[in-house]
């Protein structure tokens, strides 16, 4: 139950059928800040948990804020670009704001050595 990330895929689940049973598009921007800091109040809050079951929850709110702010923004974002930029828009912000720069590099290097 507790192995392979469960707890964290139940928090991003719960995150997606919210998400998917919205009527629109507005109010995202609300969801976007409220879910961030969410997020961020819950890993503070996780680095400070001395307990195993208290760690657990914690991880699943913040799996739950992370796919929220992650998905509600992909979704303003789409909605506010061109169509013929949209893909263009979308590797942007997942290449230059979400991926992390030590991640970034770790494929880099991979691939000059594979190659």
């Amino acid at each position: 139950l507790l192995g392979d990330g469960n707890l964290c895929g139940a928090g991003a689940a719960i995150s997606a059928f919210s998400l998917a049973t919205r009527k629109s598009n507005r109010g995202l921007r609300r969801v976007i800040a409220i879910a961030t800091a969410l997020m961020g109040g819950v890993l503070i809050a996780f680095s400070f948990s001395r307990t195993l079951w208290m760690s657990l929850a914690l991880i699943a709110v913040a799996a739950f804020g992370m796919m929220q702010s992650y998905t509600a923004s992909s979704t303003v974002i789409q909605t506010l670009v061109d169509e013929d930029k949209r893909g263009r828009v979308a590797g942007a912000v997942w290449f230059g704001l979400r991926m992390p720069r030590g991640e970034s590099a770790r494929h880099s290097r991979q691939h000059r050595v594979e190659h």
